[in-house]
């Protein structure tokens, strides 16, 4: 049981702060986008530009980690934070989007063959996108 809760914890970690530093990737300096945009607008723009994402999560960022019977929370503040790719290349790994309502959205990550869920929350307020909280758990 605590080798997955091992496990469960990295995986968050990793699809939070991202498994590498992308030294490589080119950075494009942040615009405002207008006041309503597009959930798919912004997502496209967020997962390509690290200074972009950085100016859209909400800080101190909460990483939640639940294994059905608590939860743990860590707080992740803006000095802390490191871009994440969700591309999540594995082909393992599925990646759906779920509208609550009008003003969130859920990117789930599940790994087959694992129980692994890791839930990304998006929230539009004024107008904009951000980057709430991630919750992983397990079956």
């Amino acid at each position: 049981m605590k080798a997955l809760r091992y496990i469960i914890f990295i995986v968050s970690v990793t699809s939070v702060l991202g498994c590498e530093q992308r030294e490589s990737r080119t950075e494009v300096k942040s615009e405002q986008i207008e006041a309503g945009e597009s959930f798919d607008t912004f997502f496209t723009k967020f997962n390509r530009d690290s200074i972009f994402q950085k100016t859209r999560v909400v800080f101190p960022f909460k990483l939640i980690q639940s294994d059905g019977e608590s939860d743990t929370t860590i707080f992740i503040q803006r000095n802390g934070w490191q871009y994440v790719d969700f591309s999540f290349p594995d082909k393992k790994n599925v990646v759906t989007q779920e509208r609550v309502n009008d003003n969130e959205i859920k990117v789930l990550l599940q790994v087959e063959d694992t129980g692994i869920h890791v839930q990304h929350l998006f929230q539009k307020k004024k107008g904009q996108w951000w980057f709430v909280y991630v919750k992983s758990s397990y079956d």
